[in-house]
C-alpha cells in the first residue's frame, strides 16, 4: 500500500479495487463490482498533541452488482462485495480507533475496528478481498463470535517469547453504528490470543467466549401444538489453532504453508468446526518479485442442531472449497489478479460451483 505523508503526522493512502466475476454455469451471472478503501492515520507525536498515540481509520465505499453468494454458497465468495455489512453506495468508517502505547511492550487500542484490518500484514490471510484470496473463509475465517465491525478495547503485550492479545468487545456487528447507546446491553465477548514464532514457524492459539443470548438452533422449526416456539441459548465460544511455516524465505521472496483449525459450540453458534489451509508465495514465479500466488482449501461444518432442525425443509451439510489466485504487478500502482474457486455448497440441493474472477487494484 502506498502511503503519502501530506503533512507531518498525517498519512493517507487510497486504493480502488474492481472485480468482474461470475459462475461458469451461468453466463448471465457475470457482473462488475468496485470498492474504494482509504486509510487515514494521525500520529499524535508528530502533530504535537500527546506522546505515543495514533488515531487510525479505514473508510470504505463499495458499488456494483457483483453477487457475493454466487453458486448458492453459505460463505461469501467475494469479501470485497459484501464487506462492510452495509448497502452499496454507503460510506462507512469501518475502523476508527485510538492506539496508545503504554510502555515499550504494551499498546492499548480503543474504538471501532474492522477485524480484517488485523490481518493486513499477513502473507496468507486477510487482504480485504482486494489483494490475496477473495473467499471470506481465507480473508477473515468466520468464527461465529467475531462480527466484521466491533466496538471495544484491545490490549497487546509482548512477553519474553510470545505476543499476548486480549480483546473485550460488544457481541453485535456495529458497521453502521458510530455511537451505540446500547453498548454491551446484549452481553460481551472476550478473546485471548497467544502467538509465538520459532525460527520460520509461527503458532497462534485463540479463544473467544460470548455471553450473548442467541437462537437455540434445535428449536427453530419446533412446533408445540399450534404454536411455533423459538427459544434462546447463551454461552457461545470458539477455539482455534493456527500454524504457518516458511519453507523458503529471503528478501523479496518467500514460500510458506498455512493452516487453521476452529472448534465452536455449534449452538447457538452456527459453526461447529472448520479447517482452512493452503500455501502462498511471493516473488517465486517467473522471476517477478512483486507478484504473489495462493492456493487454499477450506472445510466448514455447520451446527448439528441446525441441520437436524431443518431436516425435511432444507438439506444443509458441510461447505468446502478450493481457491487459487495469481496477483500480477503490472506497475507499482496497478495489480491484476486472476482467481478461480470451486465450491461444494452447504445447500446440497445445488450443484458444485466453478467461479471465475478478474480483479484489478489501483493504488493512488
Amino acid at each position: 500500500m502506498i502511503a503519502q505523508e501530506y503533512l507531518s503526522g498525517v498519512d493517507v493512502s487510497v486504493e480502488y479495487t474492481s472485480t468482474y466475476q461470475g459462475d461458469s454455469a451461468d453466463s448471465k451471472s457475470y457482473a462488475y463490482g468496485g470498492k474504494f478503501d482509504s486509510f487515514i492515520n494521525l500520529d499524535s507525536n508528530k502533530l504535537g498533541l500527546w506522546k505515543d498515540g495514533k488515531i487510525m481509520s479505514h473508510i470504505e465505499y463499495r458499488h456494483g452488482s457483483s453477487n457475493a453468494f454466487l453458486g448458492n454458497t453459505l460463505l461469501p465468495i467475494n469479501s470485497a462485495t459484501i464487506l462492510p455489512l452495509s448497502s452499496p453506495h454507503t460510506v462507512v468508517a469501518s475502523s476508527l480507533y485510538l492506539a496508545q502505547k503504554l510502555s515499550t511492550d504494551s499498546t492499548l487500542l480503543i474504538g471501532r475496528f474492522n477485524v480484517v484490518d488485523f490481518l493486513k500484514e499477513d502473507s496468507f490471510w486477510g487482504g480485504w478481498g482486494n489483494h490475496r484470496f477473495m473467499n471470506v473463509a481465507f480473508v477473515a475465517p468466520p468464527s461465529g463470535v467475531l462480527p466484521p465491525t466491533i466496538f471495544g478495547m484491545i490490549l497487546k503485550h509482548k512477553l519474553s517469547n510470545m505476543d499476548l492479545t486480549v480483546m473485550l468487545y460488544d457481541p453485535n456487528d456495529r458497521t453502521l453504528e458510530y455511537l451505540p447507546n446500547d453498548l454491551f446491553d446484549d452481553g460481551f465477548n472476550i478473546s485471548l490470543a497467544l502467538k509465538s514464532t520459532f525460527d520460520k514457524t509461527t503458532v497462534s492459539i485463540n479463544g473467544i467466549y460470548s455471553t450473548k443470548e442467541g437462537t437455540d438452533l434445535s428449536t427453530i422449526m419446533r412446533e408445540d401444538d399450534d404454536n411455533v416456539e423459538t427459544l434462546t441459548k447463551g454461552n457461545s465460544y470458539n477455539l482455534s489453532l493456527q500454524i504457518s511455516h516458511l519453507l523458503y524465505s529471503k528478501p523479496m521472496e518467500n514460500f510458506g504453508i498455512y493452516g487453521k483449525v476452529n472448534l465452536s459450540d455449534g449452538n447457538p453458534n452456527l459453526i461447529r468446526g472448520s479447517f482452512i489451509g493452503g500455501l502462498a508465495a511471493k516473488g517465486m514465479l517467473f522471476n517477478r518479485q512483486d507478484d504473489s500466488f495462493g492456493l487454499g482449501y477450506f472445510y466448514y461444518d455447520w451446527s448439528t442442531a441446525l441441520k437436524d432442525s431443518l431436516v425435511g425443509v432444507k438439506n444443509i451439510d458441510y461447505e468446502s472449497g478450493v481457491e487459487m489466485y495469481y496477483n500480477y504487478e503490472a506497475t507499482k500502482w496497478l495489480h491484476i489478479t486472476a482467481d478461480v474457486q470451486y465450491i461444494n455448497s452447504a445447500f446440497k440441493d445445488y450443484d458444485n460451483a466453478l467461479i471465475f474472477s478478474l480483479r484489478t487494484n489501483i493504488k493512488f
